[in-house]
């Protein structure tokens, strides 16, 4: 993969920052990062907006893209 070094920023976890008003390289995908707080307890979340949605599994009772999580259970996507 190319990347053009002079707008690509290496943020020290093995990750590169490309600018938004940047094209991305081919089969590149962006990622957006969000953090969480659940009590006490900080999640950093990867949003990646390219997702196809309806692949994804549909819970019953619940509307698309929403999940209760099970006590003692955690949920991971992607």
């Amino acid at each position: 993969m190319f990347l053009d070094i002079g707008s690509v920023v290496d943020n020290q976890k093995g990750n590169y920052e490309i600018p938004l008003d940047q094209p991305l390289p081919r089969n590149a995908l962006r990622q957006y990062e969000r953090s969480e707080k659940l009590d006490t307890v900080e999640h950093q979340i990867l949003i990646i907006r390219q997702a196809i949605t309806e692949a994804k599994y549909l819970q019953p009772g619940m509307p698309k893209n929403e999940w209760i999580v099970p006590e003692k259970h955690y949920f991971m996507d992607g």
